[in-house]
Order: structure tokens, then C-alpha cells, then sequence
């Protein structure tokens, strides 16, 4: 069993952009304007974000590694599983976009 995560959400990013915005409040500055508003949109993303841009941007050389490294035959990937959630499935779908091996949504 190999396990891969999905590329980055826009979560993550919000994420790591207010954890930005509160060390510097603990410092005692002003946060950036952009890691306040990152912050702020924690509070209404929804239980499936997308993937951000930096996400978008991972799949390739993850699906290039893939196809360097010839990782599905030389390791006998059989089946590949995903989640439900739309990252899951879009970094699934890129990664292995080129193997003819069957997919399926746990």
C-alpha cells in the first residue's frame, strides 16, 4: 500500500497564510492585509476546497516522477483509490493522468 496526499488546497494556503498573521500579532505587528484576509476566509471554506495554484502547480512534477521513475509497473500498482473530495480526485487524475490503471472513489 502506498499512500499519497493530494497536492495543495487552498486551505492549506489559508492556513499557513493566518498562522503568518497571528505570529506577527504575537510579535506585536500588523499583519499583512492578505494573511488577515486568509484568516477571515478560514471561517467560510466549505469541507472541499479546491486545490490552490501552488496545488495545481505540484501535480505535474509529482506526474513526472510517476513516469520517470516508471513507479506503477515497477512497484505492480494495481488499483488506485481516492476520496471523494475534489483535490483527492484532481490530484489523482493528474498524477496518474497517463496510466491506464483503474481508478475508484472510496
Amino acid at each position: 500500500v502506498f499512500l499519497m496526499r493530494h497536492a495543495e488546497s487552498i486551505e492549506n494556503d489559508r492556513i499557513r497564510r493566518a498562522k503568518s498573521g497571528i505570529s506577527q500579532v504575537s510579535k506585536l505587528r500588523v499583519p499583512s492585509l492578505s494573511d488577515v484576509h486568509a484568516a477571515l476566509l478560514l471561517t467560510v471554506t466549505g469541507s472541499d476546497p479546491p486545490l490552490s495554484e501552488v496545488g495545481k502547480k505540484m501535480i505535474p512534477f509529482a506526474e513526472k516522477w510517476v513516469q520517470e521513475n516508471d513507479f506503477v509497473n515497477k512497484e505492480k500498482i494495481q488499483l488506485i483509490a481516492h476520496s471523494p473530495l475534489k483535490r483527492a480526485q484532481d490530484t489523482c487524475n493528474g498524477v496518474f493522468r497517463s496510466d491506464s490503471i483503474k481508478k475508484v472513489q472510496l
